[in-house]
């Protein structure tokens, strides 16, 4: 979960089953009631890298109250490792 109000969460975006081992992320939002959640018009969210994987996304707020994001992405050489970063 990205956000509370309005409830905003991370997906598996990939467009077919084939599509297993290069996964993209995509983010939805509520849209009136709680119990509908809506994609975001543009594309999913993929490494820029060979196959464009980008999966297994976390969104983990620590004991300081700052939030960090955990992703596994694709690396150029097409390897996949997973990344941390900081999210504001």
């Amino acid at each position: 979960m990205l956000d509370s109000a309005p409830l905003t969460v991370l997906y598996d975006g990939r467009p077919t089953a084939q599509a297993n081992c290069c996964e993209q992320t995509g983010v939805a939002t509520t849209n009136g009631p709680a119990t509908t959640l809506v994609a975001s018009s543009g594309p999913p969210s993929g490494s820029p890298h060979t196959d464009g994987a980008l999966r297994y996304a976390s969104i983990v707020t620590m004991s300081t109250g700052e939030r960090r994001a955990y992703f596994e992405a694709a690396r150029p050489d097409g390897a996949h490792d997973l990344f941390t970063q900081r999210v504001p």
